[in-house]
């Protein structure tokens, strides 16, 4: 299976106004127009060229969707067929769905611990040029996709089952304490496009947190100035990871999940990279704040 990265996250809330505001004025998004066939219900905010990589719909209920994208209908129809002979149910979508998905083809499951997921191809790009309403430089998408997610799940060793033999991700490296583990996954060049820990944190599985990776080290910086200006709360302060060597904070978002943004994330070669483990708390410096310090405790 040929996934080639993390195309669009949808973000469902009862508080469009929010997640838009947050999105515009604190992370530097630049609002987009809604796909044909969208029906005009839900708000979608751009990063790149791409018609959209966040979308945010209504819903009496907080949940959140990957949609993770394939290079041709041809590996994205393989894909299907691969799952369904594994036993996952897959249900594809028509064409007004993919229509309001801004692809092609669309086709919706979920993994083990029910976290949805859509599988497209052929996203729509946008004509005009991408400009953040904020003056970020840009966010480093591309062939890499629009970042990564990591979610707390209650057992690492069902997450590599589905993640890494099943839906063809590649094995980064991977922290270890005692029973519990971290497992950071990879479908690109980005050193990880999904990861997960399965340790007792606080609010208990699904989506831990979303990250973004900005131009330049500046744009991190501004884009921390403007979270502590709106009164954001920052869980982790600027710092640096031991094994994707980014540099970043995380904060708050309107929902439950945290976003990260980052900046100089490790690009992986495949013909010489070879599997690490760590044991440590994951950072060279920084990251002080709450959610690493409820890492830290659920570890002891």
């Amino acid at each position: 299976m040929d996934c080639r990265g993390l195309s669009y996250l949808v973000i469902e809330t009862s508080d469009r106004a929010a997640w838009s505001e947050f999105l515009v004025e604190v992370m530097g998004c630049m609002p987009g127009e809604a796909p044909a066939g969208s029906g005009g219900d839900a708000d979608h905010f751009r990063l790149d060229d791409r018609s959209f990589r966040i979308c945010v719909q209504p819903s009496s209920q907080e949940g959140y969707v990957a949609g993770w994208g394939f290079a041709s209908e041809e590996a994205w129809q393989g894909a299907l067929d691969e799952l369904s002979a594994a036993g996952i149910t897959v249900v594809p979508g028509d064409e007004a769905e993919a229509g309001s998905r801004g692809v092609r083809g669309l086709a919706r499951l979920e993994d083990p611990f029910s976290n949805r997921i859509e599988l497209v191809w052929g996203q729509q790009v946008a004509e005009s040029r991408f400009e953040s309403p904020q003056g970020a430089k840009g966010f480093r998408t591309g062939e890499s996709g629009m970042g990564h997610l990591l979610y707390n799940v209650p057992s690492s060793s069902e997450a590599l089952a589905f993640y890494r033999d099943l839906m063809g991700f590649r094995v980064t490296d991977y922290f270890a304490w005692g029973e519990n583990s971290a497992w950071f996954l990879r479908c690109n060049d980005r050193h990880h496009t999904v990861a997960f820990v399965d340790l007792p944190l606080p609010g208990g599985p699904g989506l831990n947190h979303f990250m973004v990776e900005a131009g330049t080290l500046d744009d991190v910086g501004y884009a921390l100035d403007r979270a502590v200006d709106a009164g954001v709360e920052i869980v982790n302060s600027l710092g640096k990871h031991s094994n994707d060597k980014c540099v970043s904070f995380y904060m708050r978002t309107p929902g439950r999940a945290n976003v990260e943004i980052g900046v100089d994330q490790l690009r992986i070669d495949d013909a010489t990279w070879q599997v690490i483990a760590w044991s440590g708390r994951g950072d060279y410096w920084g990251h002080r704040g709450p959610l690493m310090d409820e890492i830290a405790d659920a570890k002891q």
